[in-house]
């Protein structure tokens, strides 16, 4: 049995976890329904850590930046990125990398971070296409990442986002 400080401390421990994954967007897929099947969590060993070959980009609808609101993109950035990226210049990565700059930066390029296999077989620039395809799905994009983020579905919500990644530089 746990006494007061122990069980005090799982508390506080269990909140801030629960706090932490609520701010990696919350995009969580339904659960199975009964007539589906839920499938097996993949063992480490199932998880690819480096592809054979750059994946294919993933297809999304092109990002219109023409209507995006960059003060609507920082509740974004607020909310769901700023737990683990930061967007002050010279501040550093934080769990990921830095974001100040992202815009046309050479994609897993940050020198200060270690990146999966998985994002460093990508080339290329984060251009407002690419970085939304990443946003969309980022296990999709980059299969094996590290970054646990479900993505954001919503196309305005993106773009509202990077509107905003262009203003920090």
């Amino acid at each position: 049995m746990l006494n007061a400080s122990s069980r005090t401390t799982l508390i506080a421990a269990l909140a801030l976890s629960t706090m932490a994954l609520s701010g990696c967007g919350g995009n969580e897929e339904p659960a199975a329904t009964s007539t589906e099947q839920a499938q097996p969590e993949p063992t480490a060993a199932a998880v690819p850590t480096a592809p054979a070959a750059m994946p294919a980009k993933t297809e999304v609808a092109p990002v219109d930046l023409a209507s995006a609101d960059a003060a609507a993109g920082k509740a974004v950035y607020e909310a769901k990125c700023a737990v683990c990226h930061s967007v002050v210049a010279g501040e550093g990565s934080v769990i990921g990398p830095h974001l100040d700059g992202a815009i046309d930066r050479k994609i897993a390029s940050v020198p200060d971070f270690a990146y999966s296999p998985a994002m460093s077989a990508h080339d290329g620039n984060w251009d407002v296409q690419t970085l939304s395809a990443f946003l969309a799905a980022p296990q999709k994009f980059a299969p094996g990442t590290r970054m646990g983020f479900a993505g954001i579905p919503d196309e305005a919500e993106r773009a509202n986002l990077i509107a905003y990644l262009e203003t920090v530089k």
